[in-house]
């Protein structure tokens, strides 16, 4: 009876021991990595600030819009980081028929507020 049972056990197991652990996605890890990047987004003032287009829509232009500040210097590898989210996306987007609806999301521009690069808020983006 115990040698059926490790049997059994044993049977069990061994699948699982095969088993690959899940892949992390890639547009993820991209958009982790671009947020560690973008870190705070410290500022003294709204010039500091931008903002940068990510994803993709089914319809085309970016799904939303993130805030970051260029008082650390590293605006190329936002831009870089902020590519290669947005090519992942749309390939992942195509490869499962992802839709979206085909609103226009507009660039909201970026202030500093109490130190930090925000989205303007709706509405306020000077003209």
């Amino acid at each position: 009876m115990r040698r059926a049972l490790f049997r059994l056990g044993l049977m069990l197991a061994l699948p699982l021991a095969h088993a690959t652990p899940p892949q992390p996605d890639p547009g993820q890890a991209a958009l982790i990595e671009l947020r560690n990047t973008i870190g705070d987004g410290t500022c003294q003032k709204d010039a500091q600030c931008h903002t940068v287009a990510l994803g993709a829509k089914a319809c085309g232009g970016p799904a939303f819009y993130l805030p970051w500040s260029d008082r650390e210097g590293l605006g190329e590898r936002v831009k870089e980081l902020a590519a290669t989210y947005t090519r992942l996306s749309k390939a992942q987007a195509e490869a499962t028929g992802e839709m979206s609806d085909c609103s226009v999301i507009s660039d909201p521009g970026a202030v500093c507020r109490l130190n930090r690069c925000v989205l303007e808020p709706a509405g306020r983006k000077a003209v």
